[in-house]
């Protein structure tokens, strides 16, 4: 059994396994480079080890003689710029400036020579020494940058990298130096051992550095994950704001100061808040003991790490019994790739919150000095005039009815003159107290407009509704029993209304809408004062006329209520004159028994009326004339309910109003009774 000789390897198999080495190495570079482009000194590295695997590659047609010399000169050429391009990314690595003219100038330099021994004189052995020489040079330059490395995690490997730079540096000078300085070297590099050491040494020195190069990254790397660390910490306690870090299933993996300072400050021991407790969890269960608003939080946070949102954010409060307390709460995707992390952060805006508050009391405060009338307490004409410009334009959008009543206190002036300023000034409260207590929707607007004058603003309402609540502030004021000795009307405060209603169009000014009631309000005032002047300005069917001089509602036939049947339309007809007179006496000076005679006159009329409809509704077949039935069988009651409520006391003219334009005529004559047109149009 013979013992391992250095002799029995075989260069050319050394030469291929350095050459595949190379390639591995290069791959090893470049997967490095990938993952760490930000890296300096990768790039280049990743580019030397590139470098001396294309010379291997290359080498392998050194046998075709046409090319034999220039792939010596290639094959050569490689491991010296393949170096020098490891030592610039050494320099690059430690950030320290190189001059790269001096490195070219050494590979101008290197190739010369190898020119020289190639083509002039081949000379195998002197061109191993020049290219000795070269990597030796490149390998100590190398030792000097990593001779200055900043001391930190990465220091153990830059002294490695220099001891086995340094040890490169020693080998390749005693290979070179000896021969070159005794002249006689032809003889020791002919030999093959040299060449197989050589081949040798170039392995594992080159596996080393690679390794070596690798680990110093890797230690950079950590260092620098290490300061980042310590700089987001950092950062993250000098906040105010309470921030945890969540992974995906919602477990928190760190939380600045702030946050355990709350935690512990509200009754938690510190390692409980953050040492993989669920946050999600601990929302849930508060959700259970009541707590809304961490429910919602908890919805934000995975909306967040699903996807489904970009960012989440509320605001609460969360009280203690000592405290007032307000938060805003964020939930944000933290950045990066793998698995999805967010980033919860509790900000107390107690402060801001307080000062919002006094604010929004102040503003309301100054709104209320600003929109009401300091002695009435209900609104003034500024804030009843910015309101009326907003409805008008709101009305003309959506076409609904607008109604505006402006109203007069009698012979106010005789009132004052009789009683003095301060009985004026209780009059004036009372009035408007009584006006807007007579509006019972939270839209309607009661205002003083100026002196003993008033204004109401009535969104969405009809004549029929407006006239209602006009009539019933005329009566509230007259109830109120304030003395007026001095009245020519009456010996009680009362008032004179006037009343428009009116569809608005993007042309309406606000300003005509008030001359409208305005001119109504004088024609109350010049036909005996204590009443309410109306005019309806919309497209109903029923219109403004005079009876006897005085103001009263006439219902307007029109040809396009005609049903087809002969015996329908005209009963429709007489009903309608027939209402119409109702109307006339309801809205002039009249006796109870008369208005009543006219009514019990209508009630006799609709009830024939209704008996020759359904007859002829049940011939042609149409499908809903039981609920037709039944309509008419709840307008009749009601008509005798109204008779009946008031037989001790005279019938009120809104409440005429109320039964015959709107149960009757519009909802009934004018809406329902259209349904059962079509069948009589197809039965003719």
């Amino acid at each position: 059994m013979g013992f391992f000789s250095i002799n029995t390897l075989d260069a050319k198999t050394l030469a291929l396994c350095f050459g595949i080495l190379s390639c591995l190495q290069c791959v090893a570079f470049y997967m490095q480079y990938r993952i760490n482009r930000s890296e300096n000194g990768l790039l280049w590295w990743t580019c030397g080890s590139a470098c001396m695997s294309l010379g291997f590659l290359v080498n392998f047609f050194r046998d075709i003689e046409l090319f034999h010399n220039f792939i010596v000169i290639f094959y050569n050429m490689s491991f010296v710029v393949g170096m020098s391009l490891i030592c610039v990314g050494v320099y690059r690595f430690e950030n320290k400036k190189i001059h790269l003219y001096k490195i070219f100038a050494i590979n101008v330099l290197a190739l010369v020579f190898v020119l020289y021994y190639t083509s002039v004189v081949y000379s195998l052995a002197s061109r191993r020494i020049v290219v000795s020489l070269a990597l030796a040079l490149f390998s100590l330059l190398s030792i000097c940058a990593l001779h200055h490395a900043r001391i930190g995690a990465r220091n153990t490997a830059s002294r490695f990298l220099q001891l086995l730079f340094g040890f490169n540096v020693a080998w390749l000078l005693f290979l070179s130096l000896p021969d070159l300085l005794s002249g006689s070297h032809a003889v020791f590099f002919t030999k093959p051992t040299p060449l197989i050491v050589s081949y040798l040494m170039l392995m594992i020195i080159s596996t080393l550095w690679t390794f070596g190069l690798i680990v110093l990254v890797n230690q950079n790397l950590t260092a620098k994950l290490e300061k980042s660390k310590l700089f987001l910490e950092s950062t993250l306690n000098g906040l105010s704001a309470n921030i945890a870090l969540l992974n995906e299933q919602g477990d928190i993996i760190l939380v600045n100061k702030a946050w355990m300072d709350f935690a512990v400050s509200n009754g938690m021991k510190s390692p409980a808040v953050f040492n993989g407790m669920n946050y999600i969890k601990v929302c849930d269960d508060s959700s259970a003991a009541c707590a809304k608003d961490a429910l919602n939080f908890s919805d934000g946070i995975k909306s967040v790490l699903s996807g489904k949102q970009h960012i989440f954010t509320t605001e609460y409060s969360c009280h203690s019994d000592s405290l007032q307390r307000w938060f805003v709460g964020r939930v944000t995707p933290f950045p990066g790739d793998g698995p999805k992390h967010v980033v919860v952060a509790h900000e107390d805006i107690t402060t801001r919150k307080l000062m919002e508050i006094a604010l929004e009391e102040s503003n309301k405060k100054l709104a209320a000095m600003t929109n009401e009338d300091g002695l009435t307490k209900i609104s003034n004409r500024r804030h009843f005039d910015a309101v009326l410009a907003s409805e008008c334009s709101r009305h003309a959008r959506n076409h609904a009815t607008l109604s505006v009543i402006l109203l007069d206190i009698d012979y106010f002036k005789n009132f004052n003159d009789s009683y003095g300023h301060v009985q004026g000034d209780e009059c004036l409260q009372r009035v408007a107290f009584a006006i807007s207590h007579s509006l019972k929707r939270p839209t309607d607007l009661a205002a003083r407009y100026g002196g003993e004058e008033f204004a109401c603003l009535l969104p969405e309402t009809d004549l029929i509704g407006a006239v209602s609540v006009a009539e019933g502030i005329r009566k509230s004021i007259e109830e109120l029993s304030i003395n007026h000795s001095t009245s020519l009307v009456s010996t009680v405060v009362t008032v004179s209304v006037g009343l428009v209603s009116l569809s608005c169009d993007p042309g309406t000014l606000p300003s005509d809408v008030v001359k409208y009631a305005d001119a109504l309000l004088y024609r109350a005032k010049n036909e005996g004062r204590n009443r309410v002047a109306f005019k309806d300005m919309t497209d109903v069917p029923y219109s403004l006329g005079d009876h006897a001089g005085k103001l009263a509602i006439q219902i307007s036939w029109r040809d396009g209520y005609s049903s087809g049947n002969k015996g329908i339309d005209e009963q429709h007809m007489f009903l309608v004159a027939l209402a119409n007179d109702i109307l006339k006496v309801a809205f002039s000076k009249h006796d109870t028994e008369k208005l009543t005679q006219r009514i019990s006159t209508l009630l006799l009329h609709v009830a024939q009326h209704f008996k020759y409809e359904e007859e002829i509704l049940t011939e042609i077949g149409f499908p809903n004339v039981d609920a037709h039935i039944a309509e008419h069988e709840r307008l009749l009651e009601r008509c005798m309910s109204l008779m009946r409520d008031h037989s001790s006391q005279p019938i009120q003219t809104v409440d005429v109003l109320q039964y015959i334009i709107h149960d009757l005529v519009m909802q009934h004559m004018f809406r329902d009774d259209v349904e059962y047109y079509p069948f009589i149009t197809s039965n003719a």
